[in-house]
């Protein structure tokens, strides 16, 4: 009978593990005792079952960076049949410090035949106004790198960071077949007419039906790229979007893409940068002045995040902005209040000197206003609310926090039916000091009776 290759594991390795295996028929050990000890053919076993998911786990994200490529090369090398465990690939482009080579991408990614999910990291800044050369010409020769990539037959989501690229060049790193997931941020196009070039470009004649779009760090300019004839997407047709604005004013920019989506638009998410450009938002006399009326039709489930709320040794930051003002705003400026299901608020919390005592200067209590909004009856379909709090400080206790947000939110806790999520996240702590606080990580708030 064939059997699938295994990796070699070293001798001394294996001597320790069955050592540490309680020997069979053991003279002196009752028989019923023995019962519960596992022979080496059942250990074997058990390893057998267990390999996979382990190995899913450990090589399902892979970075193709300049310290990891060459140890990933050589890992495939050893063992190819790993690749089919590697199905969300980052690839870090030449252009940014400790991006992947060029001839190291080129020589990996025919390997890499399983991807399902490829992040695309360039190296044009957010601050950047002039075009590179060197950056377009750096660019083509990622893509022609990463051709086996794309064109891997599960590849369904791609994602682009702080890229400059041509049209041309960007039609032929999005129209994927199999593509249904396609996230933006800080992408620029440059047009034919900047490059010298005004040939027309004929319409596409078979648009790709994606489900989700994100455009974060982008101006209207992409937005309205997309509704060009040229272009092989098929918005309409979009099931979730998600944009991220430098300033609160700039929401108006993306009405357009707002209304020419369709009943399909069932999931839009709102990000803000941790640090609020408000040049923008002076225009207008209030954030409920900011923030135009969303056509939400057809919209069931509404995520915002991105904004911060910092201790009060750090400044006047906290007092420029408030995002539970901006989650109360959002919701009244809903067309239709009465479609909406469900509510994520993402909330980072930045805290200097990890002292619990400055927590309750934080001002948790604000959030008092969006449970109000929720309590109107306009809102009476929402039936889950997820708050996701992210610390940098293990000074907060997770039951600090759970105390503190839970109670802000009486209303539609006692709401029949209703779903209150609250997630402490510290994921933006350092993995060792995380690792402290992994039991505590989630915190699930169930009141009322489970609605169908």
């Amino acid at each position: 009978m064939a059997t699938t290759p295994s990796p070699r594991i070293p001798l001394e390795l294996c001597e320790e593990v069955i050592e540490c295996l309680p020997v069979k028929n053991d003279p002196d050990v009752d028989v019923e005792e023995q019962d519960r000890y596992f022979t080496l053919r059942q250990c074997a076993l058990v390893c057998r079952t267990w390999l996979p998911l382990a190995r899913s786990r450990i090589f399902r994200v892979v970075h193709l960076s300049y310290n990891k490529g060459t140890q990933l090369l050589e890992l495939l090398n050893l063992n190819p049949t790993l690749s089919q465990y590697m199905t969300i690939i980052v690839v870090t482009g030449p252009g940014r410090l400790g991006g992947c080579p060029l001839e190291l991408v080129a020589e990996l990614a025919p390997k890499l035949t399983a991807t399902k999910t490829l992040k695309i990291i360039g190296g044009a800044l957010y601050h950047d106004t002039w075009m590179s050369d060197w950056e377009l010409e750096s660019f083509l020769k990622l893509q022609e790198a990463i051709l086996p990539i794309l064109a891997a037959p599960l590849l369904t989501t791609v994602a682009l960071q702080n890229i400059l690229t041509t049209e041309d060049d960007f039609l032929k790193l999005i129209s994927i077949p199999p593509l249904v997931t396609l996230r933006l941020e800080n992408i620029r196009l440059i047009s034919k007419a900047v490059q010298g070039r005004d040939e027309s470009v004929p319409p596409t004649e078979h648009r790709l039906a994606i489900s989700a779009l994100g455009l974060h760090s982008q101006d209207a300019t992409l937005a309205g790229w997309l509704f060009r004839p040229s272009c092989p997407l098929h918005v309409a047709a979009l099931r979730e979007l998600s944009i991220g604005v430098q300033d609160i004013g700039n929401i108006h920019d993306f009405l357009p893409l707002l209304n020419a989506i369709g009943s399909s638009l069932k999931e839009f998410g709102l990000r803000l940068p941790n640090r609020c450009d408000f040049r923008e938002y002076r225009r207008f006399s209030s954030i409920f002045d900011a923030i135009p009326i969303l056509p939400n039709a057809h919209i069931e489930h509404i995520a915002v995040y991105g904004f911060d709320r910092r201790d009060p040794s750090i400044g006047s930051y906290s007092k420029q902005f408030d995002g539970s003002e901006l989650v109360k705003c959002l919701l009244l400026r809903l067309s239709a209040p009465q479609r909406l299901r469900m509510v994520t608020i993402h909330e980072n919390v930045q805290i200097l000197w990890r002292n619990a005592e400055e927590f309750p200067k934080l001002q948790w209590h604000n959030w008092r206003a969006v449970d109000e909004v929720l309590a109107q009856a306009s809102f009476s379909d929402v039936k889950r609310l997820d708050f996701v709090a992210g610390l940098n400080s293990l000074g907060l206790e997770c039951e600090t926090v759970r105390s503190c947000v839970s109670s802000q939110f009486p209303a539609f806790r006692e709401r029949k039916g209703a779903v209150f999520n609250l997630t402490v996240d510290y994921t933006s702590l350092a993995w060792d000091r995380a690792q402290a606080a992994r039991d505590e990580m989630y915190y699930n708030d169930v009141s009322g009776e489970a609605s169908d």
